[in-house]
């Protein structure tokens, strides 16, 4: 999996509002996604992503200010990363919601 540790804090806080964005984007929670994420912040070293999700929350409160933040990272390098790290998420946990897959194709759509 990517490496963050190149990643400034807001950078992070975006990171982490992807991942949770994903996960409830069904409406719904399965164990399994709980699961992954726990290895994903493991694997990713991303020891800080309560306090950047919390941020986050605090941030943004809907679609338009998610993608207003999503502007917001401009270097590539943050934005390929972030992409293949959503992209690992996604489907290591089995087949895409349309929902899921609609968050990451308008981030690439976005960051083109």
């Amino acid at each position: 999996m990517t490496d963050i540790s190149f990643m400034s804090y807001d950078e992070r806080v975006f990171l982490a509002g992807c991942i949770e964005t994903i996960i409830v984007s069904d409406g719904n929670i399965e164990e399994n996604e709980l699961e992954n994420l726990d290895k994903t912040i493991k694997e990713l070293n991303f020891n800080d992503f309560d306090n950047c999700l919390s941020e986050f929350e605090d941030q943004v409160k809907d679609s338009d200010t998610f993608f207003e933040k999503a502007e917001t990272i401009t270097k590539q390098e943050t934005k390929d990363a972030v992409l293949e790290i959503l992209f690992e998420f996604v489907r290591s946990n089995g087949i895409p919601e349309k929902s899921e897959e609609g968050i990451f194709q308008r981030l690439q759509k976005l960051w083109e």
